[in-house]
């Protein structure tokens, strides 16, 4: 007769390890995108930009259309707020030198310095989620959360609308 070993549990953590994060978030995307009636987007940390690495687009006809394969500066979204989040202060400083300001901006409202972006990373640790409010694009607004994935990885999920839908309690409501 045979038992099952630390063999078999290395098997195991290798095909949990090897599952793909868009496989593993994808039915809480479509979930999220038709309880919300948004676009629902997935993304990872590169550096000091976030990689969109998949989407669930919202059916209304004034949405926020989906971002898959793109590379936006992380200090401008929900997203990259998100997983900055992840990070200590000093990890987020090293990314984000003061040498380096002002930071690139997407629009007036965006984040361009080490001082604001280290507050804001830091309510959206104290919430447990981050928020975008026209940083990226105008009128654009997101909510997300980071997480990680089975094999440890940081990802994280954001529901984007126009901001006319995104009123304070509904950021909230999402962001819970």
């Amino acid at each position: 007769a045979y038992i099952a070993g630390p063999a078999l549990v290395e098997v195991g953590l290798a095909v949990v390890g090897s599952l793909n994060v868009r496989e593993q978030a994808r039915p809480l995307m479509e979930e999220l995108a038709v309880e919300t009636g948004e676009t629902v987007h997935l993304g990872v940390l590169e550096g000091d930009q976030v990689r969109y690495v998949d989407a669930v687009e919202s059916e209304r006809a004034l949405r926020v259309v989906a971002r898959t394969g793109t590379l936006v500066p992380a200090h401008c979204t929900s997203l990259g707020k998100a997983l900055l989040g992840q990070l200590t202060d000093q990890q987020v400083a090293a990314l984000y030198p003061e040498s380096a300001e002002p930071f690139s901006a997407r629009t007036e409202k965006s984040i361009t310095t080490q001082a604001k972006l280290l507050k804001e990373v830091s309510r959206a640790r104290s919430r447990g989620y981050a928020v975008n409010a026209g940083e990226t694009e105008d009128d654009v607004g997101s909510v997300a959360i980071a997480f990680r994935d089975f094999a440890g990885r940081p990802a994280a999920i954001a529901v984007a609308a126009p901001m006319s839908r995104l009123t304070a309690a509904r950021i909230s409501h999402i962001g819970d």
